[in-house]
């Protein structure tokens, strides 16, 4: 098996199991990749093993081994995962709507990311009472987004921690 190394945004996540963190996803490469025949006929390269939950339009950073599957061909199987957080509007409004944060749709992260912009992300880590500016947002919806957007920090920090002392994305996933 080979090495390899890429970037790209998570365009479809295939299956993915919450109870053991097994997940098959396909990534669009944001530079060409080694090996040509790994990419299905819509420029995708399909990424497997464990990861921490992961959305559509999400851009990570992977590490891991080329294999090859019987069945489903080239794949990546990941030894290392890290979301990269989006940085325009259109990918953050693109991130909260990817099921990632629930309780919000396309429709509600849009309103968020019109009225904060690119801002957005920074409001939901330290000032998420700040919701309230945004029309149509009850306290009870709110919360909801506020419990689900630390979740899911909580969620990426230990996976974070864990990578930076040197434990495997599949070891820090069961430790986790």
């Amino acid at each position: 098996m080979e090495a390899v190394r890429l970037q790209g945004v998570v365009r479809s996540v295939i299956y993915y199991n919450d109870e053991n963190g097994y997940g098959i996803v396909a990534v669009s490469p944001d530079r060409p990749v080694d090996l040509w025949d790994a990419l299905d006929e819509d420029g995708l390269v399909t990424i497997v093993g464990l990861m921490p939950p992961i959305g559509v339009d999400e851009q990570v950073q992977v590490s891991g081994q080329w294999s090859n599957h019987p069945v489903y061909g080239r794949q990546v199987k990941v030894e290392s995962i890290q979301s990269l957080r989006p940085a325009t509007s259109d990918g953050i409004r693109n991130y909260l709507a990817s099921g990632l944060i629930k309780g919000g749709g396309r429709k509600l992260a849009g309103r968020i990311v019109d009225y904060f912009g690119e801002e957005t992300l920074e409001i939901l880590d330290h000032h998420p009472e700040r919701l309230e500016e945004v029309d149509g947002i009850s306290s009870k919806k709110i919360k909801q987004i506020t419990r689900s957007w630390r979740e899911h920090n909580d969620i990426k920090n230990v996976m974070l921690f864990l990578q930076g002392h040197g434990i495997s994305t599949n070891l820090a996933i069961k430790v986790y």
